[in-house]
């Protein structure tokens, strides 16, 4: 992409950066993007700059993609590494058939999808807190244990692990709080992934056989 479209989007990056700054206490406090901000990042067209352009989509070079992020981590670096989460994922609308493609990413309104699904996992008390213990069955990206969410005094001993699939990982907590049980430490609010950031969803004619429902949960992926 080059001449006007590449200004647009560097300049939408550059006009929005006070409203993404004005909402960053709010998104570190609640973890995810305000559904205001979102809309208007995703209308903007962040999130699908990597799409193909024959499918719809901005189809921007590396050089600009980088300075445009480079643009919105100034105001705010979780807005930009959730629009670079869903904007890289977003290539595999190249590999994929363009029916189903445009499906996901251009027919769907603000249509976001990062990843697979998320992990399971199970959480059982021990001396001084809790230990959760992950597993992932495909490729799970950034697992994060957001465990102040129930217990505010809470920490993790690791964060933003990435787990092959097959693999598992450990987190220990420490906290004082006894949780009315401990499956509160694996529940979506609390264990979470870049896999999990999604918005929209696939029509059943569209999906592969055997595909399930995109999966949601994370920043900014409540618009449907």
């Amino acid at each position: 992409m080059t001449g006007p479209e590449t200004r647009s989007l560097l300049d939408a990056a550059r006009e929005l950066a006070p409203k993404i700054r004005a909402a960053a206490d709010e998104i570190e406090a609640e973890r995810e993007l305000p559904r205001a901000l979102f809309e208007v990042l995703a209308d903007a067209g962040f999130y699908h700059m990597a799409v193909p352009r024959s499918l719809g989509g901005g189809e921007l070079d590396l050089p600009t993609y980088i300075q445009v992020l480079e643009e919105l981590g100034k105001a705010d670096a979780s807005t930009a590494w959730t629009i670079n989460q869903g904007a890289i994922y977003a290539t595999y609308a190249a590999r994929m058939p363009p029916a189903m493609a445009r499906a996901i990413w251009i027919d769907t309104p603000r249509a976001v999808v990062s990843n697979t699904p998320a992990p399971t996992a199970t959480a059982v008390v021990v001396p001084g807190g809790y230990r959760v213990d992950v597993h992932a069955e495909t490729f799970a990206h950034d697992v994060a244990l957001l465990a102040d969410k129930v217990a505010p005094d809470a920490t993790v001993d690791d964060m933003l692990v990435s787990l092959a699939a097959g693999e598992s990982a450990t987190f220990q907590v420490r906290t004082a709080a006894a949780l009315p049980t401990p499956s509160d430490l694996v529940s979506p609010r609390v264990l979470r992934c870049a896999n999990s950031l999604s918005a929209g969803r696939v029509p059943a004619s569209l999906r592969p056989a055997g595909a399930g429902r995109q999966q949601g949960g994370a920043a900014g992926d409540r618009a449907e």
